[in-house]
């Protein structure tokens, strides 16, 4: 047992900070699967926005959704869009 740990020790020592905080939700998985409570209330939340890769992804406002047809109806121009050309050559 102490060789397997050793040896996953070493692996630990060499993985980037985002990675050590994935082992570390599974850890805490682990222990809360031993721990085998009764409700699904006590799960562990693993979410962390300091660890969230989208975040920061996506520029823009956060009603970008809801707004998406006035965003491009302020952005057209008379030259914007599709246009057709009679050659097709």
């Amino acid at each position: 047992m102490t060789e397997l740990k050793d040896h996953i020790t070493e692996k630990l020592a060499v993985l980037p900070e985002y990675d050590l905080y994935q082992v570390w939700d599974f850890v805490q998985y682990l222990e809360w699967r031993k721990a085998k409570p009764d409700s699904d209330t006590n799960l562990p939340s693993p979410y962390s926005p300091h660890r969230d890769r989208l975040i920061g992804l996506f520029d823009g406002p956060p009603d970008l959704a809801a707004r998406a047809e006035d965003i491009l109806q302020q952005a057209a121009t008379k030259d914007s869009g599709w246009t057709w050309k009679n050659n097709a050559a």
